[in-house]
């Protein structure tokens, strides 16, 4: 890859990287107040079911001690009574449930942005390790005004011929040494 497309693509990579640090703190705040709005409300949808759970057993219970001893018409009271308590019990466990799922479901979406951003961030140190390696392009009397693009630069010095020092070294013919008498056999 050409130097220039390696500093386009850490461009790139930096925008995203910016753009999923605000998405994360957009969720991380979403989740933040999603939770302090809805734990009090589960402590309490839960206690309220506890304290409904504990009622309705009484009333079965008085409900099958009714019958047991022929007051059917009591025991008949009694059982509705226990499954209206236990009717509204199962809706606040319900709704509690439903609380619960909607902050899980927050925290998984904020688990996998913050997971593609560490891919991201990996992915950031991979190009910046290729910059590190990658050949500099070195053109002289451009370095001021806007005549000097490098990812052009690169372009153009990719399609000229290759030379091969007498090393292996790969030259192009900008650093070619003049003292030097080449041959077509080193021509790449």
């Amino acid at each position: 890859m050409l130097r220039g497309e390696l500093l386009q693509a850490l461009g790139d990579l930096k925008r995203y990287r910016d753009e999923l640090r605000g998405e994360v703190k957009a969720l991380e705040q979403r989740y933040n107040d999603l939770k302090d709005a809805y734990d009090p409300r589960i402590l309490d949808l839960r206690h309220q079911a506890d304290s409904l759970a504990s009622s309705f057993r009484v009333k079965f219970a008085e409900a099958r001690a009714a019958y047991d001893n022929d007051e059917k018409a009591l025991a008949k009271a009694l059982s509705l009574e226990g499954k209206e308590l236990q009717a509204e019990c199962e809706r606040l466990n319900q709704e509690k449930d439903q609380l619960i799922a909607q902050l899980k479901s927050a925290l998984a979406d904020l688990k996998t942005l913050r997971a593609t951003l560490v891919r991201n961030n990996q992915a950031l140190e991979g190009v910046r390790e290729r910059l590190r390696t990658a050949r500099s392009t070195r053109v002289e009397g451009f370095e001021d005004g806007d005549v000097f693009d490098s990812l052009k630069i690169e372009q153009v010095m990719d399609k000229l011929p290759q030379i091969i020092d007498g090393d292996g070294t790969l030259l192009r013919d900008f650093e070619l040494d003049p003292s030097r008498d080449y041959q077509p056999r080193d021509l790449g």
